[in-house]
């Protein structure tokens, strides 16, 4: 996946697909669900770099997930945290608090 935001502070800010593609309220958790992991496998952070100008363009990749078929990311969010990702937020204890400063639903488009 291929992105750019503008308007987000310099630094590191955490990544993630979710669940659901409920992105109302500001992209709450308790809408937008837990990061979608169909595999159940151990993940490594997921930051992109926003630089002083407030930007930043990124490139994702993922073996495991696809557009298509039963375990598609197609109507899932993706949600950019305030605080960058590390072990705590992974893990599900701090879910419910992150803090989402841009999220929006994927789609294709071709």
């Amino acid at each position: 996946m291929k992105g750019n935001v503008r308007g987000l502070t310099p630094g590191k800010h955490g990544i993630r697909i979710h669940e659901f593609g409920d992105i109302r309220d500001h992209c709450r958790a308790d809408r937008t669900g837990p990061h979608y992991n169909p595999y159940k496998m151990k993940t490594p952070e997921s930051n992109i770099f926003v630089k002083e100008d407030g930007t930043s363009d990124f490139v994702l990749t993922d073996k495991t997930l696809s557009l298509v078929g039963g375990r598609s990311i197609i109507g899932r969010s993706i949600v950019i945290d305030q605080e960058p990702d590390d072990l705590f937020t992974r893990d599900g204890r701090a879910s419910t608090t992150r803090r989402a400063v841009l999220c929006g639903v994927i789609g294709r488009a071709d």
